[in-house]
């Protein structure tokens, strides 16, 4: 084993330690600085470079990519940070809303977390199977917006669940 890949192990069992202490640490700390599928199209995703997606797009990106802590994929970046024609174009062209990362969480709860009222809408009207997705510990979406203060798009989620 190399140095590079003894400190590639070392950030991995960092960020397991991590996610193991942390109830919900921010993602961007470890994710983007591993071996991820397509780190420069996730970066994109994350960031809301509309151009650098579009153009990732056009050349065929694997809209499936993922980051190697989170197994979060672009659709998930830009719903996390709120990047609303990112997530539209991601949609447009066949990401999928529904995908769930090893922890449970989709592209929804990442924007319900977060506040990103207006990124939840759209995954809303773009169909997403699950209007109130529930991660592996057992939070729903409407109830982690509840808990970050984000009272309006937790009535929100809970009035669009009953539709």
């Amino acid at each position: 084993m190399n140095a590079d890949q003894r400190n590639r192990r070392v950030k991995r069992w960092v960020a397991v330690l991590l996610l193991a202490v942390l109830p919900t640490p921010p993602l961007y700390w470890i994710a983007t600085s591993l071996d991820d599928d397509d780190p420069a199209f996730i970066d994109a995703a994350r960031t809301g470079d509309m151009k650098a997606a579009t153009r990732f797009i056009e050349r065929g990106a694997d809209l499936t990519a993922v980051d190697r802590i989170y197994g979060s994929t672009p659709v998930m970046w830009a719903a996390h940070e709120g990047h609303t024609e990112v997530l539209a174009l991601l949609l447009k062209y066949g990401g999928d809303p529904d995908t769930r990362n090893p922890l449970g969480r989709t592209a929804l709860w990442f924007a319900a977390q977060q506040g990103q009222k207006h990124t939840a809408r759209l995954l809303i009207e773009h169909g997403v199977a699950n209007v109130n997705p529930i991660s592996d510990q057992g939070m729903a979406a409407s109830q982690v917006a509840l808990q970050n203060g984000h009272h309006e798009l937790a009535g929100f989620l809970r009035q669009t669940r009953g539709m």
